[in-house]
Formats: C-alpha cells, structure tokens, sequence
C-alpha cells in the first residue's frame, strides 16, 4: 500500500512538472513563466522531482538577460520576469522578439473574455 502512494505520489510530480513545462515554453497553453514557477515548485516540494528541482532556476530567470532570480513580472501581463526596470524595458523594445507585442496581444483577449463574460452575465440576469 505504502509502496502504491510513492508511486502515485511521483506520478502526480511528473505531471506537474511536464504541465510546468508546458507552461514555460508555450506548448498547448499560452507560455505562462508565474504558472511555469508555481507547477515546477510543487513538483520540487511535493516529490522531490529531480527534473523540477533541475528546472526551477531556468524558470525563475530573467526573461531578458537571463540572470537569476528575477522577481519583478510585468506590470501589464504578469507572464514575464525580469531582474530589473532596465531590463523590462530593454525587453519590452528589443529589435528581436520584443515583449510588447505578445504582452499588448494577451492583454487585448483578457480584455475582450471580461467584457464576453460580463455581458454574458448582465443578459443572463436581464432574463
């Protein structure tokens, strides 16, 4: 039985982590590096997961220049980590791949699913 709850236990980690690295690369989910950090430090914490405890720094890094820890998410979006206001800006108007557009682009759907969702819920009520 004790055996049977390891097992199920690692079971649940490896699929936090690879759901964390779903969310860290962007594969079949929006790439999500807050989302990314909380599925890997379950995994770390809960099982120990080796691959999770390997990842987490990778995670953690600045979006931009890469060091580690960042702390600082973007304002706008929440998605993305940077060490520092120079470096949020820096991404943010990089000639390559810059932040701006996909932030800008996220921000205009949350937009776009509240005002769904509220007036999903105003003519629900109006009924």
């Amino acid at each position: 039985m004790r055996e049977a709850a390891g097992l199920e236990h690692e079971a649940t980690a490896t699929v936090q982590w690879q759901l964390s690295f779903c969310y860290w690369t962007g594969s079949g989910v929006e790439a999500d590096t807050v989302q990314a950090a909380a599925w890997c430090q379950r995994a770390a914490d809960e099982a120990g997961n080796a691959r999770a405890i390997e990842m987490l720094p990778a995670i953690r890094a600045c979006d931009f220049c890469g060091s580690t820890p960042a702390r600082q998410l973007c304002d706008r979006c929440l998605k993305v980590r940077n060490c520092n206001h120079q470096c949020q800006l820096a991404h943010w108007n990089r000639d390559t791949d810059p932040h701006k557009g996909p932030c800008k682009e996220h921000c205009r759907r949350a937009a776009e699913a509240s005002q769904q969702e509220a007036g999903g819920a105003s003519t629900w009520a109006h009924q």
